[in-house]
Formats: C-alpha cells, sequence, structure tokens
C-alpha cells in the first residue's frame, strides 16, 4: 500500500489559477487486536503495521518486554486492515479482554510503577547542550522523506544517551508516529536505552503520557507543549523543550540536564 498518492490540483495565485501536481499523504484505518480479539482501532499510514501494533499495546499497558509478545500476525482470512498481536500469555489468562479491562491494567500499572518512573527521571545522567538539541531537531527534518513529499505528515526520532537513533517513524497522525517509534525500538530489544524523542508536533498529555510510559526523560516538539504538559513534567521531573520562532528553544521544565 502506497504511503502517498500523486494528484493534479490548482494553484491560486491572485487573478490566475493554474494546474499543478501535488503529493497527498494517505490515510488507512486499522484495527489491532490481542489474540484475535478487537481492542483498539486507528487512523494511520501503511507501513510499519508491526511497530504500529507493538507500540499501541506498549503505551496502553499490555506490553513491558519485547519477550511479552509471541508474534505479530495478519488474520487468516487475508484482512490487510487487521493486525493481530499473539501475545506470550495463555488464551486463558487474557479471555475476556476488552478496552476497559484495558484501561483499568494499563491505572494499575500506572500506579504501582509510579515511584519507579520518578526514580527513573531523577537518576538519569544525560546532559544536552545547545547544539546537541539543534542537531537532533535537524535530524528529524532530513529524515521526513513523506513529509518533505506530501506535507502531511508527522514524525518521532527517539535516541539513546549517546544522541545515537534508536527508531524513526512517519505517519498520518502524530500519536501514531510517536506509537510506531516505540514499537520499533521496542521490538529490536532497544527501547531501554531511549532517554530523547523528538518530535514533528505540539506535546500534548496523550503524547507526554506516551513518554512516561517508555519512560523517556526527555520530549521535544516544534511548538508549544499545553499547560497540563509542563505542570506533569515538573511532578514527574522530565525536560520539556520546544523551538522557538527565533533563535534558540523553551526549556520548560527539567533545565538540569542542559550543559551551558
Amino acid at each position: 500500500m502506497d504511503k502517498s498518492r500523486h494528484y493534479t490540483v490548482f494553484h491560486l495565485k491572485k487573478d490566475t489559477l493554474v494546474k499543478e501536481e501535488l503529493d497527498l499523504i494517505t490515510e488507512k484505518y486499522l484495527a489491532v487486536t490481542i489474540d484475535n480479539k478487537p481492542c483498539f482501532e486507528t487512523k494511520y499510514t501503511p507501513g510499519d503495521e508491526d511497530c504500529l501494533a507493538a507500540g499501541i499495546c506498549f503505551t496502553k499497558g499490555i506490553v513491558r518486554d519485547p519477550r511479552e509478545i509471541k508474534a505479530i500476525e495478519y488474520p487468516a482470512n487475508g484482512d490487510i486492515n487487521t493486525v493481530n498481536v499473539c501475545l506470550a500469555e495463555t488464551k486463558q489468562q487474557i479471555q475476556g479482554l476488552t478496552t476497559d479491562d484495558i484501561s483499568m491494567r494499563l491505572n494499575q500499572k500506572n500506579k504501582s510503577s509510579q515511584m519507579d518512573i520518578e526514580k527513573r527521571f531523577s537518576d538519569d545522567n544525560i546532559r544536552l547542550t545547545f547544539e546537541d538539541i539543534y542537531s537532533s531537531m535537524e535530524l528529524l527534518n532530513q529524515n521526513q522523506e513523506l513529509h518533505q513529499k506530501t506535507r502531511g505528515a508527522h514524525a518521532a526520532l527517539l535516541f539513546d544517551a549517546n544522541l545515537d537513533i534508536v527508531s524513526f517513524t512517519e505517519d498520518v497522525a502524530r500519536h501514531n508516529a510517536f506509537d510506531k517509534a516505540i514499537g520499533k525500538a521496542l521490538l529490536s530489544d532497544r527501547l531501554t536505552n531511549v532517554r530523547i524523542a523528538i518530535l514533528s508536533s505540539r506535546i500534548n498529555q496523550q503524547l507526554l503520557s506516551k513518554a512516561i510510559s517508555a519512560r523517556i526523560p526527555v520530549i521535544a516538539g516544534i511548538s508549544r507543549p499545553t499547560a497540563g504538559v509542563v505542570d506533569l513534567g515538573v511532578k514527574l521531573n522530565m525536560t520539556v523543550i520546544c523551538a522557538t520562532k527565533g533563535e534558540g528553544f523553551f526549556v520548560f521544565c527539567g533545565p538540569q540536564r542542559l550543559h551551558i
């Protein structure tokens, strides 16, 4: 399935109407099932379906380790709009699993791991310079081939503490792009190495919750985050950054990770 399609459009320039050729990003429906039981639905850009499914399962609290996923597959009936995640657990353990069950399990895991999360964010020794942040955001721009082609894609770029790239993905939805990147890192068993997330969007609470779930202490976006993101970032000792229209960056919380 192509990630973009070609269209003839009309470009209005003052008093003239000119034909031009443009590429637009595609958007498809995807259902994620767990052991063939419907659990999640999303609109996404075709590609990296296994990473997206794994990322959703991780950020929803269903799995915490790649070994908890036995397989990711398409149904035997050939339905390309569905991807099935086979868990390493027995079917008896997950029989009757619903979205409400998943939310309950996520809440329980969040409560039990809250102290661990705060400890992880407090104990990291990451120190970033201006050049580190600038070069990371530049790498995001340079890798966004689908966005450069369609002007309609979001992206997520994940780094380890040495600023080595762990994963990069693009998608029509910003939350899917982040889930894909997290899922790709999870499936390669490198998610625990991730310390920095660079996103091509504003950071809202949904995106911050994914960073919290993946225990990523530094998150940067291209526009200002919401107030709730900063409040929670302060509480958890995270670093939240965004680019400014001029030179430099706004650091909303966690300035102790900056090396000046």
